[in-house]
């Protein structure tokens, strides 16, 4: 059958097979002509047809009409040969004798550019574009950098253009870099790829900078310029953000509109689309922002609604760290209220000054104690913000909270030692007041109560201080107290436990609660005082014999718990408090002593008088005895020392021999307490002086150390010395300095346990950016107990295992070593352990001129 013949326009034939054609049959020669090397036979026609987006869903529709038989017609459109050609395409179903689909004819209708058909293809495609572009850009959350290049392809298949491609103006949500030049455009985006060079000719092709500059702010311009001498024409699009141009959409049309206003108002429309694109984009991402920032803030956020009526405002929204600050899940908090978070120490004050701000629209700023989930309490401090609307009526509060448990801890605490040192220095000028005076203690104790906030704070002491026949040897009794109120009961007497004495005889503070104690005879003595927890001291007093005084710290708050601050304190008060009491012995003492010898003076004035006369000659002859004793007492001493090294003793008199040792020895111990008794006589009248020398260090200590062998070599002892290389000096009396070290070396080997080393060691330190030289006396022993490390500094101080020791001192060596060392501006330190004994001398090094 003969399809094609009569026919005047393009005609096509093809077959039925839809799933891998149809395929090109016959074709009449004006269809060969039109169409040239465009299909052959036997070829697939979707290449041909299928050209963009809208023949592919025209030739959708084409199949289904076919397949039920149908007539159908679709607008077409090719380029051949740089020409752009519309076609009106009609379709013809051929059925075979069975009436089946057998074939189909395609009668190409050519469309002319100035015919109303065209034009209405024309307003056809502009709204399809304006439609299309509603549904690319109506997706939930928009993303630029993948959909801009579909919208380009869109305005460029829809409005008949060459090209599209879209400039941005400034740097905005798509990551552009921002130009004011406008012959500088950088192409972001185009349907094909087009080089910077030809889209910069064609921008100026277009139109002149002069005349962009002047137009670019304009509400709605879009501007129509020929290109050459060509056909062909430009549109440029502006695409508006927040009422601002952030970017230009340009096409290179391939004709002239002719119905201008229908072009005008579509374009508009393209260009609000477009903009609202962006725009939804760029709430979005301020959205994101937004909501990243509150989710990562350190400070915990929350919003609630502005109703603050009964039972308040129901909580909308927690960042993570309101969650983990409150220990609630964000499902718990929403559609709480915040008076979850109220305990019973809120402040309902604040809570109400808080509500009271919030009703007036202020801001509300205040520091309150917050409970989590698990019922703890915490630290918050608040920022409540109301959120208005456009009409000023509060829709919303925001609230940044943060807590700030750790800091208000860290403030009570240096608060708390503040107030302790305060109190220390305040109890120290009670306490060490020249003159005395009945109330001094009592203020003292007032003072604890004062700066530690406890209920009572008290004086103790044994009853046998009192009666020292009682047979009650463990009853304490008071005997000085202060009182935080006046209906707090007084302390009263009790017996003093065995597990309190035993801890109290090894000098350790006994720490007790009243919910919290192991013994029940604590707990009755809790009771008894009508308190929660206690600190019992032992106070230390010299004037006090087989007796005690005890300083007793008691609180009636259930929260209390004893912190190192409070014993340390307590414990310097309580020492502060023993040295009082002796002292107050002392003067009672040598009051009842005056008393007497006013009795004396007034029964016997003369004896009086000759007794003064005595004791002024007697006191006359120890000023002359001190002045000539370094002369009168060391000239013989010397003689006897150095006589007994010259007696030779023939080898059958052993005995001899041994008597001329204990002499020798004797006049040297002799000799070294005279030294120290009349060092620290110049020391107490303050005619010691010390030279200013450059003194090498190294050699006194070893001058010490070769002196001190033959001791050592008795006791079977080692001494080793360790030095740096260097020869350091130090300004100081080179006499003196050996001294010092002989002093140190000498107690080492009296109280080394034999068969070990003593260690000399030298380190050079810098202190404050200054250089020192460490020189270290370490020997092995039992060790010095803490408590004496202090003490054996004093003068006249032995040790409570010295009496162990055959060869015994005055107690002045360590007295005048540290005497002198801190004379040439240096400092001495003791370390020991159950095992050792280290003493170390610390001196400035002397600069090489």
């Amino acid at each position: 059958m003969n399809y094609l013949g009569g026919i005047t326009f393009p005609v096509l034939v093809t077959d039925c097979d839809f799933a891998n054609g149809p395929h090109f049959i016959e074709a009449n020669e004006i269809f060969l002509k039109s169409f040239p090397n465009q299909v052959r036979k036997g070829d697939s026609i979707r290449k041909f047809l299928y050209k963009n987006s809208d023949n592919i869903r025209s030739i959708r529709n084409i199949i289904l009409s076919l397949r039920e038989h149908k007539f159908s017609k679709i607008f077409y459109s090719m380029k051949i040969e740089s020409n752009l050609l519309f076609f009106k395409i009609e379709i013809y179903p051929i059925l075979n004798d069975k009436s089946e689909l057998e074939k189909a004819l395609y009668i190409f209708h050519p469309i002319a550019k100035e015919s109303e058909e065209f034009q209405l293809l024309t307003k056809t495609k502009l709204e399809s574009a304006v439609n299309k572009l509603l549904i690319e850009t109506s997706v939930p959350i928009p993303v630029p950098h993948k959909q801009m290049p579909r919208i380009l392809n869109i305005l460029k298949e829809s409005l008949i253009a060459y090209s599209a491609s879209y400039f941005p103006l400034e740097r905005n949500l798509l990551g552009d870099i921002k130009s004011n030049n406008t012959s500088n455009f950088i192409k972001l985006y185009s349907d094909k790829g087009i080089s910077n060079d030809e889209i910069l000719d064609w921008e100026e092709n277009i139109i002149s900078k002069s005349e962009f500059n002047s137009n670019i702010n304009q509400k709605d311009f879009q501007i129509f310029s020929k290109i050459n001498d060509a056909n062909d024409f430009a549109i440029i699009i502006p695409i508006k953000r927040k009422f601002k141009i952030v970017g230009l959409i340009l096409l290179d049309l391939q004709n002239e509109p002719l119905d201008q206003h229908f072009f005008h108002r579509s374009i508009q429309r393209i260009s609000q689309v477009v903009g609202y694109f962006l725009e939804r984009y760029s709430i979005r991402k301020e959205l994101e922002i937004f909501e990243n920032a509150i989710r990562q803030s350190e400070d915990g956020i929350i919003i609630t609604e502005g109703n603050l009526d009964s039972p308040g405002p129901e909580i909308l929204y927690v960042n993570d760290a309101f969650v983990r600050m409150t220990g609630y899940s964000t499902e718990e908090l929403i559609g709480a209220t915040p008076r979850v978070f109220q305990g019973p120490d809120t402040d309902k004050t604040m809570i109400a000054n808080l509500k009271k701000s919030l009703l007036l629209g202020e801001t509300f700023s205040a520091t309150a104690v917050n409970y989590k989930k698990d019922s703890t309490s915490y630290y918050v401090r608040w920022n409540i913000h109301p959120i208005k609307n456009s009409a000023g009526s509060i829709t919303h509060f925001i609230s940044l909270q943060r807590d700030i448990t750790l800091e208000i801890k860290s403030e009570k605490s240096f608060n708390k030692r503040l107030k302790y040192e305060i109190a220390t220095a305040s109890i120290s000028q009670l306490l060490l007041q020249p003159y005395s005076d009945n109330l001094i203690l009592e203020d003292s104790l007032e003072q604890i109560v004062l700066f530690a906030g406890l209920s009572s704070s008290s004086i103790l002491m044994d009853k046998r201080i009192l009666d020292p026949n009682t047979t009650d040897k463990d009853k304490i009794i008071p005997y000085k107290s202060a009182l935080k109120q006046s209906n707090i009961p007084c302390i009263q007497e009790f017996n003093l436990p065995n597990e309190w004495d035993d801890t109290i005889k090894n000098n350790i503070p006994v720490i007790s609660y009243l919910n919290n104690n192991n013994f029940e005879t604590a707990k009755d003595i809790l009771k008894l005082q009508n308190t929660y927890a206690i600190i019992l001291f032992p106070i230390h007093c010299k004037t006090v014999m087989n007796a005690r005084y005890y300083l007793l710290i008691t609180d009636n708050d259930t929260s209390r718990e004893w912190q190192d601050e409070d014993i340390l304190m307590m414990k310097t008060v309580s020492h502060l408090i023993g040295a009082y009491i002796d002292r107050e012995n002392n003067l009672r003492e040598l009051q009842l002593h005056r008393d007497k010898l006013q009795e004396l003076v007034d029964s016997k004035t003369a004896d009086l008088a000759l007794a003064l006369k005595k004791a002024e000659l007697a006191n006359k002859a120890k000023s002359d005895f001190l002045a000539n004793m370094s002369h009168e007492l060391r000239t013989p001493l010397n003689s006897i020392i150095g006589f007994t090294k010259l007696i030779k003793v023939e080898d059958d008199n052993p005995d001899y021999k041994k008597y001329l040792d204990y002499i020798n020895k004797s006049g040297l111990h002799l000799l070294k307490l005279i030294n120290e008794i009349l060092d620290m006589s110049k020391v107490e009248s303050g005619r010691l002086e010390i030279a200013n020398n450059r003194v090498p260090i190294f050699q006194s200590v070893n001058l010490a150390v070769e002196s001190l062998i033959p001791q050592a070599e008795k006791r079977s002892l080692r001494l080793i010395s360790t030095y740096p290389d260097e020869n350091i000096s130090v300004l100081g009396e080179e006499k003196r300095l050996r001294q010092i070290f002989l002093n140190l070396l000498s107690n080492a080997v009296k109280f080394a346990t034999q068969d070990t080393d003593i260690e000399v060691s030298g380190v050079i330190l810098t202190v404050d950016n200054s250089e020192w030289i460490e020189i270290t006396v370490k020997n092995q022993g039992s060790g010095i107990a803490e408590e004496d490390r202090e003490r054996i500094f004093e003068k006249f101080i032995q040790l409570p295992n010295a009496s162990e020791i055959e060869v015994q001192g005055t107690g002045l060596g360590l007295p005048i070593t540290k005497i002198l060392t801190e004379a040439m501006k240096g400092s001495i330190h003791v370390d020991s352990e159950n095992n050792f004994t280290q003493f170390s001398v610390r001196f400035p090094i002397l600069k090489e001129q």
